[in-house]
């Protein structure tokens, strides 16, 4: 996001350890953050713990003086495993919810990117449909 003059908002990986001071003296005001799935047993039910890790995040960047953009839940995400050393998929369906299956290729568990037409449940270029 840019307002003509500076960079005004990014998207700080929750998980990594981005320098905050940094970004103020940058000029960044807004920070987009993803939200998991809320529940963890069930809808209604007891709150998902990285979902209220995620709330207490969201309430020390606001106290730090930045604007939050939460992103809603999503079926999962390619996010880079430091592990085994690159990206993978992390799906964040919960078990309850049952699984996501792909419209186009009816393979389950799928990216969102495979919603798209891109890619397969194995990060492999698929024909547009």
């Amino acid at each position: 996001m840019k307002n003509g003059k500076h960079v005004m908002g990014i998207c700080a990986y929750t998980y990594s350890d981005p320098d905050y001071v940094l970004m103020k003296q940058a000029g960044i005001e807004w920070i987009r953050i993803g939200f998991t799935y809320p529940f963890k047993d069930r809808l209604h039910g007891e709150l998902n713990p990285r979902f209220l890790e995620t709330v207490e995040h969201v309430k020390t960047l606001r106290k730090k003086g930045f604007k939050i953009m939460g992103v809603t839940p999503l079926t999962g995400s390619y996010r880079f495993n430091k592990k085994i050393g690159k990206t993978v998929w992390h799906p964040e369906l919960p078990e309850w919810a049952g699984t996501s299956t792909c419209w186009q290729c009816g393979q389950p568990e799928y990216p969102s990117e495979c919603d798209w037409g891109l890619l397969d449940v194995k990060a492999k270029p698929k024909l547009a449909y």
